[in-house]
Formats: C-alpha cells, sequence, structure tokens
C-alpha cells in the first residue's frame, strides 16, 4: 500500500478543515437559534407577567367600586369574575413559560400562588366578607409578634381584617424564601406595620381596621402587587 502524495495529504486536510468549517457554522445557527427562541420566550413571559399585573390591578379597583354599593359582597362574583379569569389565564402562560427558560420557579410559584389567594379573598367575598368581619375568625397559629411592643397595637392587628388575610396566607404558605420588598421585612411585619401606622380611628383611613372588607382586602391586594408582584417580576426577567 503506498502513501498519499503531498497533493493527495492537503486535499486531505483542506476536505477536513472544511468539515469542521460546516460543523462550527452549524454550531453558530444552533445557537443563534436558541438565542431568538430565549429572546422570544422573555418577550412573552414579559406580556404574561404584565397581564397579571393589570389584571390584579383591575380586581382591586373593581372591588372599591363594590363597597360603594349596598350589599355588594353578593354580586362579589360578577363583577370580579372577568378579571379574575384574565388573571388566571396569564398566570397559566407565564407558568408555562417561565420552566422554559430555566432556573427556579419556586419564587414566582409563591407569588401567583399568593397572589391567587389574594384576589380570591375578594372575588368569593360573598362567603368571605362575613367571616373576616368577626375578628375571632383567625387562624390558630395567630399570636403575638415580638415586633409588637404595645397592647394597644396588637388589638388594633386583631381587630384589621387585612391583617389577619395576611396570617392566613403565611399560614397557607409560608413566607416567601427571598427576594423581598427593598425594606427586606417579612410579609407580615411588612402589613403589619401598615396597620399599626395607620389612622386606626378613621373608618376612611384603607389600612385601619374600621375600614369596610372591601376597601382593607383591596388595599391589601394592590400593595401586594405593586411591592412583591411587581417587583419580584422585574427580578426575574432580570436574573433571566
Amino acid at each position: 500500500m503506498t502513501g498519499l502524495s503531498a497533493l493527495e495529504f492537503f486535499t486531505a486536510v483542506a476536505s477536513a478543515i472544511a468539515g469542521l468549517g460546516t460543523l462550527a457554522a452549524v454550531w453558530v445557527a444552533v445557537a443563534a437559534l436558541k438565542t431568538a427562541r430565549r429572546a422570544v420566550l422573555l418577550d412573552q413571559l414579559v406580556y404574561a407577567f404584565s397581564d397579571v399585573v393589570a389584571a390584579l390591578q383591575l380586581i382591586s379597583r373593581k372591588a372599591v367600586q363594590l363597597d360603594d354599593e349596598r350589599g355588594g359582597e353578593s354580586r362579589s362574583r360578577e363583577m370580579l369574575g372577568d378579571a379574575f379569569h384574565a388573571f388566571a389565564t396569564a398566570r397559566e402562560r407565564a407558568g408555562l413559560i417561565l420552566p422554559a427558560l430555566g432556573g427556579s420557579t419556586a419564587y414566582p410559584d409563591w407569588l401567583m400562588n399568593a397572589a391567587t389567594n389574594l384576589a380570591a379573598n375578594l372575588l368569593q367575598a360573598d362567603e368571605f366578607a362575613q367571616d373576616f368581619t368577626d375578628p375571632s375568625f383567625r387562624p390558630d397559629s395567630m399570636d403575638r409578634p415580638s415586633w409588637v411592643i404595645a397592647q394597644e397595637e396588637w388589638e388594633q392587628l386583631k381587630a384589621s381584617i387585612s391583617y389577619r388575610e395576611v396570617v392566613f396566607l403565611i399560614s397557607d404558605l409560608g413566607e416567601p424564601a427571598s427576594h423581598r420588598p427593598k425594606h427586606n421585612e417579612k410579609l407580615e411585619r411588612w402589613w403589619g406595620e401598615n396597620v399599626i401606622n395607620s389612622d386606626w380611628t378613621n373608618a376612611r383611613s384603607v389600612y385601619g381596621p374600621r375600614a369596610s372588607y372591601f376597601v382593607q382586602s383591596a388595599r391589601l391586594l394592590d400593595d401586594f402587587t405593586r411591592e412583591y408582584v411587581h417587583v419580584g417580576f422585574q427580578d426575574l426577567i432580570k436574573r433571566r
């Protein structure tokens, strides 16, 4: 068997290089497709998150409008049903996109579950409003927090519908593990201090325990949407 001639050798080398070049081009094309697909998914996620926030804010606004109606609780499902459905649809879209982008979904799942609970409290006001107006309606685990110093403050929290909603929420879902608002307080303290610092003697104070079920619950959902959901979504987009 004779060896390759110089011409044959260089031809073989050139063919191999050409083959490597083709393979490299394929790799580049695949990487570009993955990058483009990821960009499309991120855009879709931004739109889904935006729709989640918009739907939650709409639920809050419509709930306040119900407060102006006599017997508004009986119309809660009728008035809030479409907005809640829009939220649930946007949540489902986001839930389908997030795993495809990689990374943990624990915190966005917690955000979505918490927002769902708070929105459902308004949607089902025909069931929950009467329960929550009774100060004894609270979780068995609701104990006086260590950061509440004055007995008067504790009595104010116990009377607050929205604070008890938060305690119920935490008993169901737990505190978020990370990505808290900029003040970095736990959810219970974040909301509890809003209640304590309110003008609790004024029935028109949206944080105070004398405000109506719709006003307290809508303010809680609106603030949670702004300080937890919106901020959390922005952070998640940046991280991906």
